[in-house]
């Protein structure tokens, strides 16, 4: 649910002046509220690694449990941050709602108004041509009772929209407020590399490796699992190495090309995002498409049940030009389009064909997936271009993707052997002694 259709100009308004969609907006304060709750477990799981009744032994047992703490308290701030804004989400449904309702009643309103005015300004042109010369009875500044219900249509239209204004003003303030907690690093660069850059290096090193064996193991679990998007965790995963990645580079502790890896396979998340969005909006294009002959039926339809005499005769036919006739044709061929346009994405069933054809990507199986059962059920459907474009993109952001996370475990593996199969000192010394 979008734009909705209608005589908007009626109302002064171009096109819907309140588009959007409440049952997202619920979707979305869910996931804010999902990573909040999830964000505070990890915050929990910290605080408890951090107790000084735990296994941590060593010198850098102290730095590690302040730093947990200390990382924790961070994770608590982003964890305000988000259920703040999952709340004011939950706020802006019912004003979304409300100004929706009101502004289609507005609409309707106007519609009933502008009939009204058309019968009077009909009614006045044959009282006019019957007594030519005779003065209007209406003072000129009186309005019509056509007039006053428009006139009374927009006031109410204008209002809904400035109470949903000021709702949606305070709920940006709110949120913006929320995110503005000064957080900060609270140790400072030159303690952190004074204090713990041995054991910081170590820390990041492993960073890396979690982050990118999770990023590979969020994507095969994406294939097992339908309809679960694990976008914003791969995404965190990767801004994560990424700057782990950088900061051991940027200190000769660490190669550029883990850097370049990380660069490439964030950018391949983002093209597929992209994809994602081409292919939904060419999908919707694909399902008009094949909803345009039982569109042009319940036009017809509407036609017959409207018209005088269902469209018979001459004043059947000559129905066709009524503005209520056209009116309910109109909204009869689109409300079949926008129901065609709202379709959910079919049911995608994991297996290994249906994984191939998305390029291992699940989200772009789903797609690859529903667009062969869409073929099925329009025999001679042709996809639009952007539908196939979106497509394509994702499949291609998958290949490069998995790529990635290929050669990236080669390179590991290849460093690992060679760690592994180094001499030891004493080893060393054995050979250099026998050859003197």
């Amino acid at each position: 649910m979008s734009r909705r259709p209608g005589r908007w100009e009626l109302l002064e308004h171009d096109s819907d002046p309140v588009p959007g969609s409440p049952e997202l907006v619920e979707d979305e304060a869910g996931d804010y509220q999902t990573l909040a709750s999830t964000i505070a477990a990890q915050a929990r799981r910290l605080r408890a690694l951090a107790e000084p009744d735990t296994a941590l032994k060593g010198d850098y047992a102290e730095v590690l449990r302040k730093d947990m703490n200390e990382l924790a308290a961070d994770l608590d701030k982003i964890d305000d941050r988000f259920s703040k804004v999952a709340g004011q989400l939950r706020l802006f449904k019912p004003a979304l709602e409300t100004a929706r309702t009101a502004t289609k009643s507005a609409l309707d309103d106007a519609v009933e108004a502008d009939g009204t005015l058309n019968k009077e300004k009909a009614a006045e042109a044959e009282a006019a041509a019957a007594e030519p010369d005779k003065p209007p009875t209406r003072p000129d500044l009186e309005p019509t009772p056509g007039e006053q219900a428009l006139a009374n249509a927009r006031t109410a239209c204008r209002a809904a929209l400035s109470e949903f204004e000021d709702a949606a003003s305070t709920i940006a303030r709110a949120i913006r407020e929320a995110a503005d907690d000064d957080m900060k690093d609270p140790t400072g660069w030159k303690k952190f590399f004074k204090d713990a850059w041995e054991f910081t290096v170590k820390a990041l090193r492993h960073i890396s490796d979690i982050a990118m064996y999770a990023g590979i193991l969020l994507a095969f679990a994406a294939l097992l699992i339908p309809g679960v998007n694990f976008f914003a965790v791969l995404l965190i995963a990767g801004l994560i190495s990424l700057a782990a990645n950088t900061i051991l580079a940027a200190t000769g502790n660490g190669s550029w090309s883990n850097v370049a890896f990380d660069i490439i396979g964030l950018a391949t998340l983002g093209v597929g995002r992209i994809g994602v969005q081409i292919a939904r909006l060419g999908r919707s294009a694909t399902l008009a498409r094949a909803a345009r002959p039982a569109a042009r039926a319940a036009r017809t339809s509407a036609f017959q049940r409207t018209a005088w005499n269902g469209g018979r005769g001459i004043r059947g036919a000559l129905s066709r030009f009524s503005p209520t006739v056209r009116t309910a044709m109109r909204t009869a061929h689109d409300d079949v389009i926008n129901a065609a346009r709202a379709r959910p994405l079919a049911e995608y069933k994991p297996s290994f064909m249906g994984a191939a054809r998305g390029m291992f990507d699940s989200t772009a199986a789903a797609y690859a997936d529903d667009l062969a059962k869409l073929r099925g059920e329009f025999p001679g459907l042709i996809p639009t271009f952007r539908h196939e474009v979106g497509l394509n993109v994702m499949r291609g952001a998958a290949a490069g993707s998995w790529g990635v996370g290929g050669t990236q475990l080669t390179l590991k593996g290849m460093q690992y052997v060679d760690e592994h199969t180094q001499p030891s000192p004493s080893e060393v010394s054995l050979v250099s002694g026998g050859t003197r």
